[in-house]
């Protein structure tokens, strides 16, 4: 993902000791924080740039990676599904159960387990209305290595880092370098990470295969060097489908300020109008556990609302995807 004009608040947020490694977490740690640059988006049918997306600090991280240096000191367990949450009766406290058998207590807790949120559902008291709403898309995501040092330097010739190439077809191919496990030095080890999207009701029952051979097809009608970047994927990559979907945020109960949601919890909606405006956390649920007083009036300084919770402006963020 790409962190540019986010970039000082992630410093803000981060302990200094953590924030100083942040480039190298970068996909590509040759290129400084500071150098600034373009997104390119470019005709996908002649190749042309279209626009260019200009930032002066900034630089793309793959979560794995982000993930690792975030959590740098934290004990963090993975693998964890929540089943359900208890609050005292004398309204302190909160208990956290997982479908392994643990139980955990704590003072809060901060539902960030992603656009299919149990804590959601169980801070509406409602599986139906924590339910997100499918988009008809085709959204197809995969890693791909080479395996050849010239291929890999041919398309990253002319975009270093990513390009957005948009079809005439009504489909957008996507580019970007997401690792080099082996240095700048050793493009045969690279690792690309590609997209491609169109509006359509996709079928779930197609297989790696079937879904690499759609994608080359559309591919082959892009220009360099979207064209290489897609056709010369090796035979037996996965081609994932990536589900998209949104949910209109509405009130939930906070019990005193002890549950809350954030990020895609919160307010699931697609990538490209949300992943710029939010530092997604890949953490699953924070316990916070505390001494003090009643967590409400705390929790109404930073949301403040005469319902449980803030309302964002989900549907308005719909609104530009569908254009």
């Amino acid at each position: 993902m790409a962190i540019h004009w986010s970039l000082e608040r992630l410093e803000a947020l981060l302990p200094p000791e953590v924030y100083a490694n942040m480039e190298k977490a970068s996909c590509n740690p040759a290129v400084p924080i500071d150098a600034g640059g373009n997104y390119p988006i470019i005709h996908g049918e002649t190749g042309n740039m279209l626009a260019g997306v200009p930032y002066k600090r900034g630089l793309r991280v793959p979560r794995s990676k982000m993930r690792a240096l975030c959590g740098e000191g934290i004990p963090v367990q993975y693998g964890k599904h929540l089943n359900e949450v208890e609050f005292g009766s004398d309204g302190e406290g909160v208990t956290a159960k997982f479908t392994d058998g643990t139980i955990v207590s704590g003072t809060m807790i901060v539902g960030a387990d992603g656009t299919r949120s149990r804590a959601r559902e169980i801070a509406l008291g409602s599986i139906e209305k924590a339910a997100t709403t499918p988009f008809p898309i085709w959204h197809m995501n995969l890693t791909v290595c080479y395996g050849d040092a010239e291929k890999a330097r041919y398309v990253r010739s002319e975009f270093p880092t990513s390009f957005l190439a948009l079809s005439q077809r009504s489909f957008h191919a996507f580019q970007s370098i997401s690792s080099m496990p082996d240095g700048p030095d050793h493009p045969e080890s690279w690792i690309f990470h590609l997209a491609m999207a169109w509006r359509g009701e996709a079928r779930h029952d197609l297989s790696y295969e079937e879904r690499l051979a759609i994608i080359k097809e559309k591919a082959a009608g892009l220009a360099e060097p979207a064209r290489s970047s897609f056709m010369w994927i090796p035979e037996g990559t996965q081609v994932h489908k990536a589900d998209i979907s949104y949910w209109v945020t509405e009130p939930w109960v906070n019990h005193e300020g002890r549950l809350t949601l954030v990020g895609d919890a919160a307010h699931p909606m697609p990538p490209c109008t949300y992943l710029r405006h939010m530092l997604k956390r890949d953490v699953v649920l924070t316990i916070i556990s505390r001494p003090g007083p009643r967590l409400e009036p705390l929790y109404h300084r930073y949301f403040p609302s005469d319902k449980s919770h803030p309302v964002f402006p989900t549907n308005k963020y719909l609104m530009i995807f569908r254009i």
